[in-house]
């Protein structure tokens, strides 16, 4: 997941920072419970 938060952290901006937590939930529930990345 390090890849996504490098490619939105030059992005300083409240929608960005929205965008980024919900892409992160949206990840969060969709992978399968056994892999740690």
């Amino acid at each position: 997941m390090f890849y996504i938060a490098a490619a939105y952290k030059p992005a300083a901006d409240p929608r960005a920072e929205r965008q980024f937590s919900f892409i992160i939930r949206a990840i969060e529930a969709l992978k399968p419970r056994g892999i740690q990345h």
